[in-house]
């Protein structure tokens, strides 16, 4: 796997070791998506008020190969970070989104791109969602994802809470899947 490492609006050196461990996390979890290998990722920081993590194609109409995909960290992350391995479980999810990026035509990208522009709550993003959770349980990180999912929660609104909950699995069924040996 290629990665590039990318850092837009670089602030304090907080900030750039912050960013710089995120980036050796996702480095480190490269075993564990063998289809990503050959592909372009960058890491960008974005502000936001109710996400931390975020993973997109760059350039949705070139070849899968030719795409750059972007795994997006919320400045404030660096501030108050969660626990290391939720971190790492989280990351592993936005993996699993641009491994099916990778497998995705461009009439894929843009109608999956309109559904989370136009309908962010709707069934297609749930289904989305629930796919790289289900991808990163079936790859070890249950356990860290429902601790992910329950520091987002206390740093959240209470209205964005309640959305994730609905769009993602939470932690309970995280860790019910990982207890019954499912996806």
């Amino acid at each position: 796997m290629t990665f590039l490492l990318l850092f837009l609006a670089l602030g304090a050196r907080a900030e750039t070791s912050c960013l710089a461990r995120v980036a050796e996390e996702i480095t480190s979890l490269r075993a564990a998506f063998p289809r990503l290998a050959g592909h372009n990722l960058v890491l960008e920081t974005f502000d936001s008020g109710d996400s931390f993590f975020m993973a997109r194609p760059r350039y949705a109409w070139r070849a899968p190969k030719d795409r750059i995909y972007a795994v997006f960290v919320n400045k404030k992350l660096c501030q108050d970070p969660p626990p290391p391995d939720a971190e790492k479980a989280i990351l592993a999810h936005e993996l699993a989104h641009i491994e099916a990026y990778t497998e995705m035509g461009r009439m894929d990208l843009l109608g999956l791109g309109w559904a989370y522009a136009a309908r962010p709550g709707g069934k297609t993003v749930e289904a989305f969602e629930k796919a790289a959770d289900d991808a990163a349980v079936k790859r070890g990180f249950a356990e860290g994802l429902a601790r992910y999912r329950e520091w987002l929660y206390l740093h959240v609104s209470p209205a964005a809470a309640a959305r994730k909950k609905i769009i993602y699995r939470t932690p309970d069924e995280l860790r019910g899947s990982a207890s019954m040996g499912k996806r």
